[in-house]
């Protein structure tokens, strides 16, 4: 509108000459758009007010038009900061209140056991989830859901692969992951992004496995801050005389570990993917994966691979099972057996 009023030459009539006009049409400008956000604002210094018959109509639309708009748009932009800044946690919190009142309830049942969660289990859930709502990239997309989808299709990608998970998607660690799926489709990357979800494993004895051996894999994880390492059960109880490994020294908050008689075999620091063989081929895992400091990672459940992208995707979960296979060999598999076998070598060559 300031525009528009420079351009066309908007000036005052020849009986209001009097009261002068502006220099040239950038101070026209400057002052239109002065006088137009002060009045917006609801600021209204007072330096500026309308004198002619002109100014005083273009001042009348202004605040009957521009002020309705200019709170309306202030308010979307509220809503906009607040659900950026974490405006949802109250509503989070509510919800997991509310959850953890549908427990009580059931503990009162004829049929339940009476007994209410304990203290230390109530903790370790909520910090699950106040990490998670902390840390969901994609929550205000999933709240709003319906004005993403409004725009066009290549602002959708960007925003998941370009701006929201960029640093997963370009990290070289991760690249054989979203490269055999970018190869099959070029739409895998943005499909698979809204499959990221938070996770953190703390380093002490309750949290720090991440995958157990024989136990169920439901979930790839994309480490991304952390140290970690891989081992398994030496099985020291079982065998006379054995022991799992005398040479490697364990730190103190290492010790349920060194309980455990789990052998740690290799020890990785930061980047890294586990869990995608056993995911794909729907295996136990063969090992035992543990955080050696507090790890941060983003994981993507089995079930959203299966039932979202492979479906979207037919032939691509064989390419995908082939290519882990062959890197579960080289990076997991090999240096396990290599220190399986050092240790019964030792154990030997002692017998």
């Amino acid at each position: 509108m300031n525009h528009w009023v420079v351009v066309v030459g908007l000036r005052r009539p020849s009986y209001e000459r009097h009261l002068g006009e502006p220099i040239d049409n950038a101070s026209a400008l400057c002052t239109c758009m002065y006088y137009s956000l002060t009045t917006l604002s609801t600021v209204g210094y007072g330096d500026f007010s309308p004198v002619s018959i002109m100014e005083k109509i273009f001042g009348s639309i202004i605040q009957i038009f521009g002020v309705t708009f200019f709170s309306i748009l202030m308010n979307k932009f509220q809503d906009i900061v607040v659900s950026g800044k974490g405006g949802g946690d109250g509503l989070n919190e509510q919800k997991l209140q509310q959850w953890f009142y549908l427990i009580r309830r059931i503990k009162n049942q004829p049929n339940g056991s009476g007994n209410d969660i304990e203290g230390s289990l109530k903790r370790e859930i909520e910090s699950h989830f106040r990490y998670y709502w902390e840390n969901d990239r994609r929550e205000v997309l999933l709240e709003k859901k319906e004005y993403f989808d409004a725009i066009p299709h290549w602002i959708q990608n960007y925003i998941m692969t370009k701006f929201l998970f960029n640093d997963l998607i370009k990290r070289p660690s991760f690249r054989n992951f979203f490269d055999i799926g970018k190869e099959f489709d070029s739409n895998f990357v943005y499909q698979v992004a809204f499959g990221f979800m938070p996770r953190r494993f703390e380093a002490n004895a309750d949290d720090r496995f991440i995958l157990n051996e024989e136990g169920d894999v439901t979930e790839i994880y994309f480490i991304v801050r952390g140290e970690w390492a891989i081992g398994y059960n030496s099985h020291e109880n079982n065998v006379k005389g054995f022991r799992f490994d005398e040479e490697y020294v364990y730190d103190n908050n290492q010790l349920d570990i060194r309980d455990k008689k789990i052998v740690i075999a290799k020890n990785y620091k930061g980047y890294g993917y586990i869990g995608d063989y056993y995911v794909f081929a729907s295996k136990r895992s063969e090992f035992e994966y543990m955080a050696i400091t507090n790890v941060d990672s983003y994981a993507i459940p089995k079930q959203f691979m299966f039932r979202t992208i492979f479906t979207k995707f037919p032939g691509l979960h064989s390419e995908m099972l082939a290519e882990s296979f062959s890197r579960y060999i080289k990076e997991f598999r090999r240096p396990v057996n290599v220190k399986k076998q050092e240790t019964l070598n030792r154990y030997n060559k002692n017998h």
